[in-house]
């Protein structure tokens, strides 16, 4: 994300591009309500942040890959 901007997203088409902005967009939607019915809703872990991070991004990631 980048400070007074749109958010960026990308996909292999323009279609998935904009689905990928819509997705951004309510899963900023439901942080935002979140910290509005509770302004001390704790943040996750670092370690629960990165585990999800790292099953999809890391060079060892397993999930949305076809086993070959």
């Amino acid at each position: 994300l980048v400070a007074h901007h749109g958010p960026f997203t990308w996909g292999k088409t323009i279609e998935e591009a904009v689905s990928n902005a819509e997705r951004l967009e309510y899963i900023a939607r439901l942080a935002w309500v979140t910290l509005q019915l509770n302004p001390q809703s704790p943040k996750i872990p670092s370690e629960l942040h990165h585990r999800h991070f790292s099953r999809k991004h890391a060079p060892n990631a397993y999930y949305g890959h076809e086993n070959s």
